[in-house]
């Protein structure tokens, strides 16, 4: 009986570690990142295409290995390195830190757990006292990506718009396109000059929904700072 029940135990975590990473018609795909530990789900971030910033790398691969034991996101080829057995509960606390390190402060109702869904295949993060539905075996490619996406979702994504030289030069088409690689946006309805400052202020709204007034000083500081490349 014992037997059979770490047959089945092996079993389930195949067929997880196959949904994570998706097969070829012979089996792992030589050129899956999964395959090779870089995880399961779309590779695009939430809200837009870019990434994070430096700082961002730095904070998510400290929140995984201190909430989920995970020394490195970077893939070693090796799957006892690259595949590890992470609960819900680390998993929910390492996706709200990272929104929280990006500066976030109202976490989105469902944002973390549409992310833990999308990349980690995490149906829900509430723990329900079941070893098979409180703990999953992951890729440490998926966990960056869902860290990532969780640290975009508080508002620290970059973009890769190439940018004048001058910031002054700057229109508000390439404006509007790093903000939506970012995942931001402007709200240019609720946008206004202020007549008692006499400036112009753009309402803009992050990727989890909070909105702030942004002088054209404060959205060229936020976009040259956050350039990729």
């Amino acid at each position: 009986m014992n037997n059979l029940i770490a047959t089945i135990e092996k079993v389930e975590q195949n067929l997880t570690r196959l949904k994570n990473c998706g097969i070829g018609s012979g089996g792992f795909q030589s050129g899956n990142s999964c395959a090779r530990g870089g995880g399961g789900g779309s590779s695009s971030s939430s809200g837009g295409s870019g990434g994070i910033t430096k700082e961002g790398d730095a904070a998510i691969s400290s929140i995984a290995k201190k909430r989920l034991g995970i020394g490195t996101l970077k893939t070693q080829n090796s799957d006892s390195l690259d595949f590890h057995t992470v609960g819900v509960a680390g998993v929910k606390g390492a996706l709200t830190d990272a929104y929280s390190a990006a500066g976030g402060k109202n976490l989105p109702k469902g944002g973390i757990e549409s992310i833990a869904k999308k990349h980690l295949g995490i149906k829900t993060l509430k723990t329900q006292n079941s070893n098979s539905l409180d703990f999953h075996e992951v890729s440490v490619g998926a966990v960056k990506k869902a860290l990532t996406d969780s640290y975009r979702l508080g508002g620290g994504g970059t973009h890769s718009v190439k940018l004048p030289k001058n910031s002054k030069k700057l229109g508000l088409p390439a404006t509007q396109n790093a903000l939506s690689q970012m995942g931001y946006k402007m709200d240019i309805k609720k946008s206004g000059f202020n007549l008692k400052t006499k400036i112009q202020n753009y309402n803009i709204v992050k990727p989890d929904g909070s909105e702030s007034l942004m002088t054209a000083a404060d959205l060229n500081k936020l976009i040259y700072e956050r350039q990729s490349g």
